[in-house]
C-alpha cells in the first residue's frame, strides 16, 4: 500500500494542504485515489492545494529567467505591454464631463 503524505503548512485550520506524491505516483505521472480525494477536498474547502514535486524547479527557473529578461526589455524600451491583444495605458480612464 502506498504511503500518502498529506500535511498542513501550519497547524492553523486555514493553512495550505500539501499533497506529496508517492514514488509510484511520480513514476506513473498520476495520483492514486486517496491523494486525488485529498486534493479535491482541499480545493473545495480552501480553494487551492499545494502539489509537491509536480513541476521541475529547473523549468520554473527557466520560465522566470525568460520572463524577467522580457520585462527588462519592456521597461528599457518604455513599451506599453499588451493585455489580451489590447494595448494597456497607464493613464486613468476618461470620465464623462457634465
Amino acid at each position: 500500500m502506498a504511503n500518502h503524505q498529506i500535511e498542513k503548512l501550519e497547524e492553523k485550520s486555514d493553512a495550505a494542504r500539501i499533497i506529496t506524491p508517492t514514488l509510484e505516483e511520480l513514476k506513473s505521472s498520476t495520483y492514486d485515489t486517496p491523494n486525488i480525494e485529498a486534493a479535491m477536498e482541499a480545493l473545495h474547502q480552501d480553494g487551492f492545494v499545494v502539489l509537491k514535486n509536480v513541476v521541475d524547479v529547473a523549468h520554473v527557473d527557466h520560465i522566470n529567467s525568460y520572463m524577467a529578461s522580457e520585462a527588462d526589455e519592456i521597461i528599457k524600451n518604455n513599451a506599453k505591454p499588451f493585455n489580451q491583444g489590447v494595448k494597456c495605458s497607464s493613464s486613468a480612464p476618461m470620465l464623462g464631463q457634465s
